[in-house]
Formats: structure tokens, sequence, C-alpha cells
């Protein structure tokens, strides 16, 4: 406490307060002496009786108030003999010292300003680098996608299960729809996990993109900055979509024809490295599941497609959301599903 520069201010502030005090104090007694002593003189005997003992009393008040300080100074300097903090405080309570105190805590301030600045440099460095690893995942995820596809004959369905679910249809521009389709293509890669991205997309805005709008804009403004597609607005603008997969976007959202129910609000990716991670330590977006009664926390049992059991298993991602598996829309997509719960 004595360290801080404030603090030896206060100190000091009172140090010459007393000062002052020991000095003001003794004139005025000094100058109330002198009066007594002036009506002393020619008085009579009686009257110079009572005045004297007067007289004494201020003269010896004087004369103790102006020694205050050494008292003080005597007294702390002799506690501070053993280690007592407040005699450091007094007598260190000086210009020079609060001088130098002042210097050493801008010094210390400083280091500090540095020491944070290179923590939030590595840590924004750590983060750039695991946004490249979560992009890198992504396109290998989205070539190993597109091989898939081309090898399914079944692959050009919106829907793996053939189901459709009617629902509300978007105005959308052209435009629109490449940015969405170019999202969706980001995050899925083929026709069939498209399709089901674009289910998702319209699923999260009438639940959650009220403030963002109404109609096709409402989505498309709730898409591109509502912060739940991971770097949206640089697919939209700079990415890449194919025909096929625009065609099954504008299926889902101007036509109506989702692929999942109205629930499904929810999916993560497990081969992706987000920065944020799971208390067991995983590295993707999901956490744990719970199929059969079996908790698994494995990163193999997590990538285990065959552990995903729709309306069974229970999925916990590193957002605090459970939610219940719904489906795989194609082979290398993420699983889907409805929110039950958070943690």
């Amino acid at each position: 406490m004595c360290e801080n520069s404030g603090v030896l201010s206060v100190v000091l502030l009172l140090k010459d307060v007393i000062n002052f005090i020991s000095i003001i104090v003794p004139i005025i007694l000094i100058l109330m002496v002198s009066v007594d002593v002036f009506k002393m003189v020619g008085g009579d005997t009686n009257v110079y009786n009572q005045k004297i003992k007067g007289t004494i009393k201020k003269a010896i008040a004087a004369v103790l108030v102006f020694f205050v300080p050494t008292f003080v100074n005597l007294l702390l300097s002799l506690l501070g003999s053993d280690g007592y903090q407040t005699s450091f405080c007094w007598i260190n309570a000086n210009n020079e010292t609060i001088a130098e105190v002042k210097e050493l805590e801008e010094a210390r301030r400083l280091i500090d300003e540095e020491k944070k600045a290179q923590e939030k440099k590595k840590a924004d460095d750590e983060r750039k680098a695991v946004e490249e690893l979560r992009e890198q995942a992504r396109k290998e995820n989205e070539k190993e996608a597109e091989e898939a596809e081309k090898n399914n004959s079944s692959s050009s369905s919106s829907s793996p299960s053939g189901e459709v679910f009617p629902s509300t249809k978007y105005d959308l521009t052209e435009t629109q729809l490449i940015h969405l389709a170019r999202v969706c293509k980001a995050e899925q890669g083929s026709v069939a996990g498209a399709a089901a991205e674009a289910t998702l997309m319209a699923n999260l805005f009438e639940s959650k993109g009220k403030n963002y709008g109404t109609g096709g804009d409402g989505l498309y403004n709730y898409v591109r900055t509502g912060r739940w597609f991971a770097h949206a607005a640089d697919h939209m603008d700079n990415g890449s979509y194919t025909p096929e997969i625009l065609a099954a976007v504008k299926d889902v959202l101007v036509n109506g024809n989702r692929v999942m129910p109205s629930n499904v609000v929810e999916h993560d990716c497990w081969f992706c490295n987000n920065g944020k991670y799971c208390s067991n330590g995983n590295k993707g977006d999901i956490c744990k599941i719970i199929v059969g009664g079996k908790t698994l926390t494995s990163a193999a049992d997590i990538k285990n497609r065959s552990n995903y059991i729709k309306d069974d298993t229970v999925i916990y991602n590193v957002y605090g959301s459970i939610y219940k598996f719904y489906m795989f829309p194609s082979e290398r997509a993420d699983p889907f599903g409805y929110i039950i719960g958070y943690y």
C-alpha cells in the first residue's frame, strides 16, 4: 500500500496539514499571550494572578503544538526500526519519493500494456490459425463431398429420404439466391447437403431472425449478418456454386420445398477446429453424444456415423446446445438435428 503514489500523496498532505497547524496555532497562542500580558500591565493583583495562569498554559500549549511534528516523526522513526508499514508510509511521504514511485508505476503500466499487447497478438495469431484450419477443413470436406456426389447417382435428389416439407416461399433475387447457394456449398458441398443447409437457413430465420427484416430480404440479411453461418459474407462475395446446388437452394427457398421439418435448427461439424474447445479437449463443434444410454466423448466415436440414430442420438455441442440427431443429408454432410435443451 505504501508503494502507491496516491497513498503517499495523501500521507504527504496530512503531514503538510500537521506542519501548518504546528506553525499557525503557536502563532495564535503567542498573540493571545501578548494580549494577556498587555492587559496585565497596570492591572490589579487579582487580575494579574488570574491572567498569569492562563498565559502560562497558552505558552506551554504553543510549545507543545510546535513540537508535534517532531514528536510524530521521532515516534514513527522508532517504529520504523521494527518494520512497521505505517512508519514507512510516513517517512517516505515526500515529493522526491512520490516522484520515484510514480516513475516506477508508469514503468509497470508500460510493461503491463506491452504484455497485454503481446498476449493479444498471440491470441489473435492463434485465432487466425484456427480459422485458417477450419476453412481448410471445410474446403477439404467440400472437395470430398463433390467427389462423393459424382459417385452417387442419387445425389441429385434434394432429400435423401424423398420427404418434402411444404413451407413458406421467399421472393429472392437471382443474385441473392446465388449468394445463398455459395454459403450452402461452402457449408456442405453437395446438392443434398446444400438443400438441407437452405432449409436450416429458413428454419433459423423464422425462429430467430425477426430483427433482420421480413421476406426474402430479411432471410438474406439474417444469413449474411446474423453470425450463425461462419464467414457467410465472405462466402457470399467470393465463394463458388454449381447450377445443381443453385437449383436445390431455389427449390427449398423459392418453391418452399424444404427437406427437413421446421424444428431442425442445428448442425455441427466434427472435422473442424474453431478455437472454442470442449471441456474434454475435443476441438470440433461436438463435445459428446449419447446414444443407446451410452455417453461417447472420444473423437473416434463422435466421428463414427453409425453412432447417429434418428430421434435417438443426443448431441452436445461446444456452444451449449443439446439436440437430437435428425439426419445426414449426404455422405459427407454434418449431422442435423432439433434442439431439446441447453447446458
